[in-house]
């Protein structure tokens, strides 16, 4: 039988765990080189799968997803984070990321910007500050909102 027929077969679970995880700076192309490397180790240690074609499906699905995890593992081990590159162009891995909040660097303006309006407030407005962040009425909680959105302008998407 063919390697690359073979690798057509199993191919489906490589592009599955590549949606599945994220590994830092890998692209497609090492994802299929990965998923052929396993799959030669595969049938080199085990021949038999070559016959049988669900056989070879769960070995290689076993197989493959645990080098993923350890691949995954390595990247996110403290003691490696020396090996890591200090800086990826976030452009290039941005799309990459299945963050559905606020990114740190949002996060940490938006914190200094709810300090800096709180730091505004009289006694009374800090009680009514109270009340709308636990999503409680009060009178001038509309008013208040405006006050605030002047603060938060560059988070607004539409802007």
């Amino acid at each position: 039988m063919n390697f690359e027929s073979t690798y057509k077969k199993v191919r489906g679970t490589v592009l599955k765990c590549h949606r599945e995880f994220y590994l830092h700076l890998w692209d497609t192309c090492d994802w299929e080189q990965e998923g052929m490397m396993v799959l030669y180790y595969l049938i080199k240690s085990n021949p038999i799968v070559l016959k049988d074609d669900e056989k070879l499906h769960v070995y290689f699905k076993t197989k493959f997803r645990n080098h993923i995890i350890d691949k995954v593992r390595m990247q996110e081990a403290k003691k490696r984070t020396l090996d890591n590159k200090t800086y990826v162009e976030v452009s290039e891995v941005g799309h990459l990321l299945a963050e559905t909040g606020l990114y740190m660097d949002e996060l940490v303006l938006f914190k200094n910007r709810m300090l800096e309006y709180r730091q505004t407030l009289t006694e009374q407005e800090l009680d009514n500050y109270q009340r709308l962040i636990s999503n409680q009425c009060f009178k001038g909680r509309k008013k208040m909102l405006r006050e605030m959105a002047s603060y938060f302008e560059e988070f607004d998407p539409r802007k």
